[in-house]
This record gives structure tokens, sequence and C-alpha cells, in this order.
């Protein structure tokens, strides 16, 4: 009778642990970095908020209209028929209308220009007869239309961003619209990256008659390409475990996070796992999921790390499903 070994690929070994248990477990493992940096407004988009953007101003500043018309008071509409307002000036975006405004006149006013007090009616131009000297208006028009009041988006000292939040381009043009220059960011997550294996060779330099080129190490380095993470590339390692564990060893010292592909497997020159065991903690080892059931996850000195599989697909799987929700948690990032 044959007796089974271990294996990743056996579609029938029990034992592996689930995805859903998996996850949690590495989530349970890695709390949010410390530190932050103070960086320029313009370079913040795709970083995440640190402490929370509280606004010291109204936005808009002042009362404004919204449309290009005619300002004047509620009480001179009409009931019925139609009136005449004379136009005794204009108010202009950043150009304000300085005099007192009386019943029965009006000012010809842009969008984004602020209110003269106590007008509190804005037509549109479309909407009323324009004269010379004089426009005309129905009785369709009603208290505060086409008006927007000081304060309306934000009030002074309303809370605009709370810290977590992974900032957008909307979020940037919030702050500037505030006046904000610079602002307080989580650090960057430093990730380490290593593809693994003797046959490996870098793209454009295939030396080996047996080799192949390495791509996962370029779609991981691609997947990491964000403002928030700072990336660092180990190249390529052979199998020998010495020099593995030596890389690795002195890898976990100042990265947050080693990534390495290959070498997870039950092979003869698969030393991940073993040097994993020797130099750190070893979480897991194999996860019910296909492709990439051999992934292994633990710790080396400071630094997390995953030893995803060597299989070019099972590689993105694990990095999306696994390895994206640890990075996002370690920056800190939960809007």
């Amino acid at each position: 009778m044959i007796e089974s070994q271990p294996s990743c690929t056996d579609i029938f070994e029990s034992g592996l642990m689930p995805c859903s248990e998996a996850l949690d477990r590495i989530m349970a493992r890695l709390p949010k970095i410390s530190g932050y940096e103070r960086i320029p407004l313009q370079n913040a988009c795709g970083r995440t908020l640190h402490e929370p953007v509280i606004s010291h101003i109204n936005v808009p500043p002042h009362t404004n209209s919204a449309v290009d018309g005619y300002a004047f008071y509620a009480e001179d509409i009409p009931s019925s028929n139609t009136t005449e307002l004379n136009v005794i000036g204009q108010a202009l975006a950043g150009k304000q209308f300085r005099g007192s405004v009386q019943k029965g006149a009006c000012v010809r006013i842009m969008t984004g220009a602020e209110l003269p007090p106590g007008l509190d009616v804005v037509a549109m131009q479309e909407h009323v007869g324009v004269f010379e000297n004089h426009i005309e208006i129905d009785s369709r028009h009603k208290r505060g239309q086409n008006i927007r009041l000081a304060g309306e988006d934000l009030k002074c000292g309303e809370t605009v961003l709370k810290p977590g939040k992974w900032l957008t381009p909307a979020d940037i043009g919030l702050m500037a619209s505030l006046g904000l220059t610079e602002i307080n960011v989580n650090r960057k997550l430093k990730v380490a990256i290593a593809s693994t294996g003797d046959e490996l060779c870098e793209p454009g330099d295939l030396t080996s008659p047996g080799g192949i080129y390495d791509s996962n190490r370029y779609s991981l380095i691609a997947a990491l390409t964000r403002p928030d993470i700072e990336i660092v590339n180990l190249g390529i390692i052979p199998d020998n475990a010495e020099k593995l564990l030596d890389c690795f060893n002195q890898t976990g010292r100042f990265a947050d996070m080693i990534l390495s592909t290959g070498g997870v497997s039950v092979g003869e020159a698969d030393f991940t796992k073993s040097v994993l065991q020797h130099s750190g903690q070893v979480e897991f080892w194999k996860v019910a999921i296909k492709p990439g059931r051999p992934l292994a996850f633990g710790q080396i000195d400071k630094a997390a790390f995953f030893g995803l599989p060597g299989n070019p697909v099972a590689v993105l799987v694990t990095f999306y499903y696994f390895v994206l929700p640890a990075l996002e948690q370690m920056l800190g990032i939960n809007g």
C-alpha cells in the first residue's frame, strides 16, 4: 500500500487551512505601522491621512450667486403679472457691489459673486426681461433661489476628513479649498520583494539552457508601485538555504514586509519554509485555495513575511486575496 505524503498540489490533502481563517490570522498579526511625515498637499494623493482635517473657514466663505443673473428682494416678486426693477450696479466674482439696494431695485450678479446684504433672490438672466436700465420679472421666482449660503458645503470647525482616509484627487481638492498647503500622512510601508530559484533569469538575460525569465517579481513590483509603498527589490535569490537565510535575516531588520515567490512547496530545492522556520516564526504554510495553496506566512525579525507560490497566476491570486488587505491594514487605511 502506498502511503500518501503531504503535497501542495494534492486536491485530496486534508488539514488545509480555510482561506477565511488564514486571512483572519494574517490580519490579527499585523498592526498598523507607527510614524508619519509632513508632505506638500500636491504630493498627498494615494497616501493615508494621519490626523483629522478640520475646516477653519466656511466653504463657501460668503453667501453668493449660483448663476449669472439679477439679485433683488423677495418682497419685490409680483403675485401675478410682471413688475420692473431698476438695475443699479453689478457684483462680480471677487469684486463686491458697494452700496445699498432699495426696494424696487436689483443688482446684476455673476456666478460666485458675493450677494449684497439683504438681497435674498437671484433670478437667472434667462428668466427675466432685460432692458437698457431695468429688468422685468414675473411671479415664478421665490426667496432663496439660486443662492449658495456661506458654510453651505463646510462650516468652520467641522471635521472634513478622518484619520485613516486614503486620499483621492477629490480629497486633495477639498483640502485645497480650505487653504491647506501641507498635511501629515502615515509613513510609507517598506516592502522587500524577492524571487527564488536557480532557474530564474532577468528578462533579456537568458543564459541557462533550462532557464526561464522571472516574471513574478515584476508583477509584484507593478502591483505595489503606489505612493504609499517603498519597494526594495532584492532580485533573484538562488536555491541556497544559506543565501536565503542571510538575505531574509538582513532584510527583516529594516523592512516592514518581505514578499518572496517560489520555494514554498515540498521539492528538494524548496528552502523558503525551512528558512522561515529557522530565522523567524511560521504562522501557517498551506491554504485551501487553488491556485495558490503553498502559501507561507510568518515573521522574520520585525518584518511580516509572505512566501508566495512560484506559479505566476497563483502569485497574483494570493497577493490580491491575502497580501493587499494586510498591506492596507498596516498602512492604517480605513476609509
